[in-house]
């Protein structure tokens, strides 16, 4: 065996066993975190899960190594020069994509360790997810064999979702068959501290439910490349239904905080995303009613905006989209055009506009924190006090109304504990 092919093996080898470190490394700080999110042992096992599935692809590769070595120490009619040259680059290939992948799969783990975001947002998240979860079992379509996922909640520069088993199988290029499914909700950098943005989380959370447990859409549509008309079909239907059952759960603050602070003007045509007029547009029709009845501009506003800012997208609403949402709204049993407590909203307006705290029920606190801000409805003695400082009124505003969160959530969980006692 030649000095060239032991230096070639030496160096692949040494870069396996530096990412094998990398992992050790993060197993090691898994020990030592203490997570925001429910159910903390069982995404620490799974976290752990994904590591040992990386780690045991790479001792599998030093393995292969190994045997190319011993290849190597055997007699051969091959020229040695020629066969160095063609395992440095198979090899170097090989190795070069595992480490990059598995680097990226411990990127991924680390953010989850690192950037986790604060406990309020888990107890808004967790709130209506376990209301979700409660309505599936009443209807009775929550069955045996479906398994509850897990979600962490990271900071990130936009919102989204990330299936991550999922991923990590796709990475690692084999199935792994976890205990459980991991998913990450993408929390926006500025959202965290501004809890009037939290509804738009919503539309992830119902993304997970969907993609576990409901699997509307693929009923009525293939889930297809996004350029094909098929794929744009289901996609854009997912969408819709994210934002339609946002709505249902936390009221007309989620358009609002579309027309806020989604919108813009978008000059590239999105395939799997309708236009936010469109989806504003939608919901409006949907939920014109339950607007109308709040009262506070709410109607109006979101009217006079899409008078503004609305055109005809290019693409045409799925033709099934009534039948999709009409089927979710019978699976979750909610309406909220009927439910939707205005005399509660009322109180919670009430008692917020003077600073006090309100506990009751999360959707009235949402709504009646965006209407005080909308328009300023602030009780004049909180005013003078802030002596018109209104950047520090606010500050101080949101942070009662993430306390608020966090009181509601308990409120909620010392309920469900009472009902399951009895």
């Amino acid at each position: 065996m030649s000095l060239g092919s032991v230096n070639i093996l030496g160096v692949i080898k040494n870069r396996l066993i530096e990412t094998i470190q990398h992992i050790e490394h993060t197993k090691n700080a898994i020990k030592s975190v203490r997570f925001r999110a429910d159910r903390q042992e069982a995404i620490i096992n799974t976290l752990n899960n994904i590591l040992d599935a990386a780690l045991n692809e790479l001792l599998n590769e030093i393995k292969l190594l190994e045997v190319i070595e011993n290849y190597f120490q055997s007699p051969s009619d091959i020229p040695e020069e020629k066969l160095v040259n063609v395992v440095k680059q198979v090899i170097e290939f090989r190795s070069k994509s595992i480490t990059e992948r598995i680097d990226y799969l411990l990127y991924i783990v680390n953010r989850i360790i690192k950037e986790e975001c604060s406990s309020e947002i888990y107890s808004f998240v967790n709130y209506y997810w376990w209301y979700l979860i409660k309505q599936l079992n009443t209807s009775q379509t929550l069955s045996n064999n479906i398994r509850m996922p897990l979600f962490v909640i990271v900071k990130s520069a936009i919102t989204g979702t990330v299936p991550l088993t999922e991923l990590v199988e796709q990475i690692l290029g084999f199935k792994c068959n976890f205990s459980y499914d991991l998913w990450i909700i993408e929390c926006p950098l500025r959202a965290e501290r501004y809890p009037l943005e939290w509804p738009i989380i919503l539309h992830e959370v119902i993304h997970i439910l969907h993609e576990t447990m409901l699997n509307i859409v693929s009923r009525y549509y293939i889930r297809a490349p996004a350029d094909t008309p098929e794929g744009r079909r289901y996609s854009h239907s997912l969408e819709y239904l994210c934002d339609f059952l946002a709505t249902q759960l936390i009221g007309p603050i989620y358009p609002l905080r579309i027309k806020d602070f989604y919108f813009m003007g978008e000059y590239k045509i999105s395939l799997t995303h309708p236009p936010w007029t469109e989806r504003l547009k939608v919901l409006n029709e949907y939920f014109s009613e339950l607007f109308q009845k709040i009262g506070y501009d709410v109607k109006s506003q979101i009217e006079v905006f899409l008078n503004e800012h609305y055109k005809p997208p290019e693409f045409t609403r799925p033709d099934r989209l009534e039948d999709i949402l009409n089927e979710a709204v019978k699976m979750l049993n909610i309406n909220i055009n009927v439910s939707f407590d205005v005399k509660e909203l009322e109180y919670a307006i009430q008692r917020l506009s003077k600073f006090n705290p309100y506990t009751k029920d999360m959707t009235a606190l949402f709504n009646a924190a965006y209407i005080i801000t909308h328009i300023k409805g602030f009780d004049d003695e909180i005013k003078r006090y802030f002596e018109g400082n209104e950047q520090k009124l606010l500050s101080e505003f949101f942070y009662l109304i993430s306390d608020c969160v966090r009181l509601c959530y308990v409120r909620h969980l010392f309920e469900r504990f009472l009902s399951q006692d009895q």
